[in-house]
Order: C-alpha cells, then structure tokens, then sequence
C-alpha cells in the first residue's frame, strides 16, 4: 500500500549514568525494528543515559560518552534508510545514513518519503499552547520524544491530549516516554508511548518493565485529506534531508467494518442515541421555527420510513402535540408485499399516529396508460412511476394539512443516487439524509432494545429481519420480496465503507478498495473491486440529485450537505478509477 509511513516507537531500558551499557541494550530494538521495514524510529530523551543523572550532566567526560555512543550507533545504521530519532540529553537528535542531524532551535525537521517530518520537545500538557506554531511549521507527522516524571493518570492525559491535537491540526502524531530503568527517587519515571492520526490511537502502550518495541503505520493520505479539510498546509521550509518511499503491506492498523462508530459497545450505545436525538431535535426545531405543526410521510415496511416515522413521533411528543399530528399514510402498488405492508399499519397503530391508507396502483396504471406506457414493461419508468405519485400524494396532503413532509431517505441512498428524482428524492425536510443505511439498522435496534416504543416492538423487530427492497416491482410467485436492493448494488455495509473513507479523507478508489479488503476478509478482493467502481460511478452519477436536494441538518461528521461537499453535476471519475479498473483487468 502506497503513502504508509511505518514508525516505530521504542521504550528502551537503561542502566542509569552508563551510555555504553544503555546503547548495547537498546541495539537489539532498533534491529527488531529495522527487520519490518521501518521508515521511522523514535526513542524517548535520555534514551542512553536516563533523566536522574543529576549533575552528571554538566561533566564534560559524560557528556562525551555520550556522543561516542550517538556517534557509534550513527555509524551502525549508516546503511539504513530510516530515521532514528535519539535524545542527546534534553536535546533529540536524527541519525540517518552515518550522519547526525539536530536544528539550532531544538526541532530537527526532515521528509520521510512523501511525509514532512518534524521533531518536538516539551511537557505534553503545554501542546494545546503550540497548536499555532505547529500549524505554520506544515509537518504530516510531529515526533515527540520525551521523559517526564510519571504520575497516576499521566498516559491516558498524555494519549487524550495528542488525541485533541491530532484532530485539530490533521496530523498524525506520535509521542514516547522513557523511564525503565531510571532512578525512583525523588520522582518516579515509567515509559510509554502512542501514536495518534486524526484523533483515534493507533496504538499505545503503558506497561512493562523491559524494552520494547511498538509499531504504528501513519496513512499520509488520510493525514492529507485531514490536513486539506482544516486548510493546512504540507512542508517543510529546509528539511535536513530526504528518505525514499517505501510501499508496505500486513498493516499495522486496524481496519473497522463500521468505521462509523466507535469500536467499543458503549460508545457505539452512546453515539447512537446521539443520532437520534439529533434527528428528533432537528425536526422539532424546524417545526418550531416555521410554526408547523403537523408532519406527514410514507410508510413502506421498511428501515428507513421506519425510522424517520420513529423520530416524527418523538418529535411530537417533544413539542407536548397529540401524535394524531403525525400523518402517516401506506401507499400500495405493484411491488408491496404482504409482509411489509402489515408491518407498515402494525407499526402506524401502534404509535397512535394519523393513519391513512392510499392505494396507488390505479392511479399508476391510468398515469402508464396515458403516457403510452406498455402495462407489460416493467422498466425504470414503471418503478419511476410509482414513487412519483406516492411524493404528489405526500404534498398534497401536506397541503392540504398545513403539514411538512418528512423526508425518509438515507446517506447510503443519497450517496448512491438510489432514489427517484422528484419521487422519494423530494420531501420538505430530510431526517435520515446524514445516517447510513447501516446505523439505521442498528439506531432501529437500540431503540428495540431500549423498549422506546413498546408496542411497536414486534413490528420493527419484523422490518428489522426484513431485507432491504424499494418493492416497485412485483413480489414473485409466493408473494415474497423479489426486489432486493443488496442483490443489485452489493452489500450496503460495504457502500457505506467506501463512502467514509471518500468524504472523511478523500482517499482514492484504489486505496479505499486496499482497506475495504482489510476489513471484509470474508468477501473476495474481486468482488470488493466491482462494488467499488459501482460506488464511485454511482456517486458521480447521482449528483444531479444531490444538488437540488432537500433541506437537512448535517447531524453527522459523514454527510454529503451542500454546505459540506459538492461536486460537479455532470463530472466523471473516469481518471479517478482507472487505477482501480486498470487493475481489474489485470
């Protein structure tokens, strides 16, 4: 994989006041380190001596132990092309090809294939104060060596903090500490070390009292993408000196399914409760700032009119107005199956709304009839057809009702361009247009699981087993859902990857098809391939959709607002994916 800048943090032991005995023990990390292929080392400060040595500093024959041993180590690794980043006292220092490197202010900068490189000193809990000298100096990757006294708590404040920073300037950063070994009296020093890149920990480690070695691989591209986001820039004025490229596979970082939520199952609750408590208080402010007080919208049987029908009751409830002020209406056509359409009057009687049952296959035929449209011909007009008139019967009830209508699409939808324009596509006001088809799912599963709605609960547990279908198209002979959406497009989880990564960093087709194979062992690199060039096309394609869409709040950092990304309607991603189909081919 291109643009990996691997690091290597290492947390040597060291025998206080002793050089030559601390750089013997240290050899064997640096070498373990060298054997993967590593762009960069950092070791913390006084990484041949330890910090306690007192006084010993200021002797001149110490001091020159201790540029004997930097100057041995210099000539070592004088064949390597990697970085190694040492601390002559409080000062750090760069050894690369035989050479010694440091900077007259204290901060030694250099490029490590693609990625500006630069090297800090300083309490970790003065970085907030930095920020501004650290967003003009233009380094992808900030190294800081260090070796502070330890007291309780210091590794998690030292990870948050780096987190904050990382996130606010878009670069990847990467902190270690010394301290096995070092005198306990009369402070104590313990050594860790962590690598952050876009406020998420790469890796970290906290504990154990020999040496160690720990790997982080940066993503140059996405610490780009972050960096172009915040409008930083990406130099260094005068690098000390220039490292090759190097490509790398088996990262050492982990590649989420659902990169959307956090890994651990509390803040996955968490932000999911989040999310739909936002999109309860977007419509009810927007129903409050326009004095609207009735809402109307479809009902299908599925996910997402199901979930957007979930927030318009609570909503209501949050603005103390009768749930009858919810007008939801089923639309039967050609393709509504049995099962969904109970779901739909089940999951409408349940939560006491406005229910209103309109069959539109009459309507459908006449309108097919009178624009000359075989009965027979069951092509993109035929299911155009059909969510057309379900939005005219939308507005007219909203007008009709002093009513908004809600909009029920989602981001996977939106990003796909999955709907029919001037059909679902329209609405007065957008509640799932920023939640993936994924969260939807799982925001529908908690609130099963939190007993939100009671009485709804055998009905959504139903559309929550029920597959994904726009039902435009007859059931088959057993009545059954014919129409499935995943069988068309691929698996929704693995659009929603793609899309993450293109919106949130930019990555490029290629790459994000690298990572989405990380994530998805169980599917072929082939098919991930297939589905990522579908994606990409589709997202181009369907733009024209997007740019007269309806309003919305961007409730998540992933959303596709105009106010957030646009693109040309009429642009091609042809240059775009030719890496990607050029290897397909191949």
């Amino acid at each position: 994989m291109k643009h990996i800048i691997r690091t290597a943090l290492i947390v040597n032991r060291v025998k206080l006041a002793d050089p030559a005995v601390t750089a013997a023990q240290l050899v064997p990390l640096i070498d373990s380190a060298l054997e993967d292929k590593t762009d960069l080392i950092l070791t913390p400060l006084f990484s041949l001596t330890g910090a306690g040595c007192g006084r010993l500093f200021a002797v001149s024959s110490f001091q020159e132990t201790v540029k004997k041993q930097i100057l041995l180590l210099a000539e070592r690794y004088a064949s390597q092309d990697c970085p190694i980043i040492l601390g002559d006292g409080e000062v750090p220092v760069v050894l690369y090809r035989g050479q010694v490197y440091s900077s007259s202010n204290g901060s030694p900068a250099f490029r490590c294939g693609d990625a500006a490189v630069s090297v800090h000193t300083g309490d970790y809990r003065r970085l907030p104060l930095c920020c501004g000298d650290l967003y003009r100096e233009g380094a992808d990757i900030v190294l800081f060596p260090a070796y502070h006294p330890y007291k309780a708590g210091d590794y998690q404040n030292a990870a948050n903090t780096f987190r904050m920073i990382s996130q606010s300037l878009g670069a990847g950063l990467a902190f270690c500490n010394g301290g096995f070994g070092d005198t306990s009296s009369p402070y104590l020093y313990k050594g860790y070390c962590g690598a952050v890149e876009d406020g998420v920990l790469l890796c970290g480690s906290s504990s154990g009292a020999k040496g160690h070695v720990t790997f982080c691989d940066f993503d140059l591209d996405i610490i780009r993408g972050c960096r172009a986001k915040k409008g930083c820039r990406s130099s260094i004025a005068e690098p000390l000196f220039s490292t090759p490229a190097r490509e790398h596979h088996n990262l050492y970082r982990s590649v989420s399914m659902d990169p959307y939520l956090p890994a651990d199952k509390a803040g996955e609750n968490a932000l999911l409760d989040e999310i739909f408590d936002l999109q309860v208080k977007s419509l009810a402010d927007r129903m409050c700032n326009t004095g609207i007080r009735k809402l109307v919208l479809g009902i299908s049987g599925g996910l997402d009119s199901t979930l957007a029908f979930l927030a318009a009751a609570s909503a209501v409830d949050r603005l103390s107005l009768p749930r009858g002020n919810v007008i939801a209406i089923t639309m039967p056509g050609f393709g509504t199956s049995g099962r969904t359409y109970l779901n739909a009057v089940s999951l409408i009687k349940a939560l006491d709304a406005d229910f209103r049952e309109i069959d539109i296959t009459a309507s459908v035929t006449q309108h097919l009839q009178d624009i000359g449209h075989a009965a027979d011909n069951r092509n993109v007009t035929y299911e155009n057809a059909q969510a057309r008139e379900r939005a005219q019967i939308l507005l007219d009830v909203a007008n009709d009702n002093a009513a908004l209508v809600v909009g029920t699409g989602d981001l996977s939808e939106e990003a796909l361009g999955w709907c029919t324009f001037a059909g679902d596509h329209i609405a007065n006001y957008n509640v799932n247009v920023c939640v993936t088809k994924t969260m939807i799912r799982k925001i529908v599963g908690r609130l099963v699981e939190q007993e939100r709605f009671p009485d709804a609960n055998e009905a959504l547990q139903d559309i929550l087993n029920s597959p994904v279908s726009p039902e435009l198209l007859p059931p088959d002979e057993n009545g059954m859902i014919a129409q499935k959406t995943e069988e068309i497009l691929g698996p929704y989880e693995l659009h929603d990857f793609f899309l993450y990564y293109f919106v949130k960093y930019g990555l490029p087709p290629e790459k994000t098809a690298e990572y989405a194979c990380l994530a998805f062992p169980h599917i072929t690199p082939e098919f991930i391939r297939e589905k990522c060039v579908l994606f990409f096309r589709r997202m181009a394609g369907g733009q024209f959709k997007r740019s007269c869409a309806p309003d919305s709040a961007a409730i998540t950092e992933v959303n596709l607002s105009a106010a957030e990304f646009f693109l040309p309607s009429d642009c091609r991603f042809d240059t775009l994916l030719h890496e990607l189909t050029a290897g397909k081919q191949d």
